[in-house]
């Protein structure tokens, strides 16, 4: 991966990979490589990717539509 993300290529990245139904492991991995790379996310961001980061913990739970409803906040 190795770039930087804007918020806004974050989160299309993060919808992308719902509609194409990938796995909550691949979400998590994937976040935390562009949360480690990216700066300057607004806090609402940063905690939303934080919750993905944690998608695959045990006792913690987020659905796919939990998720989206996130999406669809921070997209406005």
């Amino acid at each position: 991966m190795a770039r930087r993300f804007s918020e806004k290529e974050f989160l299309k990245n993060v919808r992308l990979m719902l509609d194409l139904n990938s796995d909550h492991k691949y979400i998590s991995d994937w976040v935390l490589e562009a949360y480690n790379l990216s700066i300057e996310w607004r806090d609402e961001v940063n905690d939303f990717a934080m919750d993905l980061i944690y998608l695959t913990e045990e006792g913690f739970e987020m659905t796919d539509g939990e998720i989206r409803e996130k999406l669809n906040k921070l997209e406005k």
